[in-house]
């Protein structure tokens, strides 16, 4: 490599040009939505951190992605025991359109809940989530 041929290292570092570029880079002024004035989230306090309190939040979690993706992980089994009793006359593609739009549901709602959980914390989706899981349960036992 020539002497007056710059390295690759100062090609990539050294701008071509300083005329086309500002000396700083500005910061953007303007606040993000959720800051503007007039509307402010909820503050909830930090997370705990540590104790019994967080082992609590920590298994709370666990228990309820454990039973919104049991379902999932169950897709197999309950559509083989739907096309061997209640939709025998049914084909297999027509049978996991049920499995499909529970898929479907458990994804859909996410936006919707976080932005509840965002606003009005856990508390609310918690409950209504809770109450229809078990409504969806107990109707599907009739």
């Amino acid at each position: 490599m020539a002497a007056s041929e710059p390295s690759r290292h100062q090609s990539l570092s050294s701008p071509a040009s300083d005329d086309d570029r500002p000396s700083q880079i500005e910061p953007y002024s303007e606040k993000a939505p959720s800051q503007q004035e007039g509307t402010s989230a909820p503050d909830f306090g930090p997370p705990p951190d540590g104790g019994l309190q967080a082992w609590l939040v920590v298994t709370g979690g666990f228990f309820a992605v454990f039973a919104s993706f049991g379902w999932i992980n169950c897709i197999g089994i309950f559509q083989d025991y739907y096309e061997q009793n209640q939709l025998r006359s049914y084909s297999s593609s027509d049978v996991a359109w049920i499995s499909s739009i529970e898929s479907f549901m458990l994804f859909f709602w996410g936006p919707v809940v976080g932005y509840m959980t965002d606003n009005y914390g856990p508390r609310i989706p918690i409950l209504i989530g809770s109450f229809l899981h078990v409504f969806g349960l107990m109707m599907t036992s009739l």
